[in-house]
């Protein structure tokens, strides 16, 4: 059955400079990339790369840059009969100069705005197990529409709803967001949005209120703190791994995989909370959002290199849990 992921497709190009430049001064890259992005895409990449079956819904348009992110979706195993795309507007273009590892983002939405309602039709969700959707979305109308309706629909065939939400829409749509917070399984977001969301000053405190609001599985993102994962009656802090970074992009769309993917296969929040910071560690430590990156391999990688290290006892059984989870210890 399929997990099905609402949001952006973009085409990212990442350049890794030694400064930035002044306004009107030269700048020069020493290398550079161009891959699909967009948080669904990055998201969908290390979901489909851990073997789960994956589709996503947004709009494109007919351009040279659409037939590469397609493409290379499709490589993937992505499953796109739900991406429209259309003749009239261009592919979604997001340009990264990234700098001692942290990248800045210059972003053109371009058709990831148009997603319409009336493309929802009666067999929108069919096999559908979970509904996925980033909170770019909601920033513009008709896609802000037909986000909420994707909910209702949800809803209304008991499918649980996640979503991933960011400071820029959380901040303009303050009111929407509070109101979806009741009929959520998972939200996963920042310190900044959970103080603009409940009001609260604390991790714990936000926490606690966005359980109370009927939320199932809470995640917030604490930077270099790491994160704190809490469902009603538990919660846990997690550390990040220690890895040698190269580019960020794509690290928060990994991590909040990880939490989808242990929501929706039933793990505990050991085990979820090791996946999603280790997903998020190793987007960091390529170009892009990870796209064709041998996920399964690379994680299970990842974990056997920890054991035996201070990441066991900072992550408790959670390493151990997730690999037996995955089937990656044998």
């Amino acid at each position: 059955m399929t997990l099905l992921l609402m949001g952006d497709i973009n085409v990212d190009t990442t350049m890794s400079i030694d400064k930035y430049p002044l306004i009107g001064e030269d700048a020069f890259a020493d290398r550079i990339s161009t891959q699909p992005g967009g948080g669904i895409v990055n998201s969908a990449a290390s979901l489909a790369g851990l073997g789960a079956d994956v589709a996503l819904s947004a709009s494109t348009g007919q351009d040279v840059w659409a037939e590469m992110v397609l493409r290379k979706l499709k490589e993937a195993g992505v499953e796109l009969s739900r991406v429209v795309q259309l003749a009239d507007a261009t592919t979604g273009l997001i340009f990264l100069p990234v700098f001692e590892g942290e990248r800045t983002m210059f972003s053109y939405r371009g058709a990831n705005e148009l997603y319409h309602p009336d493309w929802l039709n009666d067999d929108y969700l069919q096999g559908v197990e979970l509904l996925h959707f980033s909170s770019y979305a909601l920033l513009t109308q008709p896609y802000r529409d037909s986000i909420l309706k994707a909910i209702v629909m949800a809803h209304n065939a008991n499918i649980p709803v996640s979503v991933d939400m960011s400071f820029e829409p959380v901040l303009q749509q303050t009111e929407v967001f509070r109101q979806l917070l009741p009929g959520l399984a998972v939200c996963i977001l920042g310190m900044q949005e959970a103080v603009q969301l409940v009001g609260r000053k604390t991790a714990d405190e936000c926490a606690d209120s966005l359980l109370d609001a009927g939320v199932k599985l809470v995640g917030i993102k604490l930077g270099k703190q790491g994160a704190l994962l809490a469902r009603m009656g538990e919660r846990k802090m997690f550390p990040i791994f220690n890895v040698d970074t190269v580019d960020t992009t794509g690290a928060g769309d990994s991590f909040s995989s990880g939490m989808i993917y242990g929501y929706h296969y039933g793990f505990d929040l050991e085990a979820t909370g090791t996946l999603a910071s280790a997903l998020g560690a190793l987007a960091t430590t390529v170009y892009g959002g990870g796209l064709g990156m041998d996920w399964h391999s690379k994680l299970g990688l990842f974990l056997e290199e920890r054991q035996g290290t201070s990441d066991v006892q900072a992550f408790g059984n959670g390493i151990e849990k997730l690999m037996e989870h995955l089937k990656l210890a044998e």
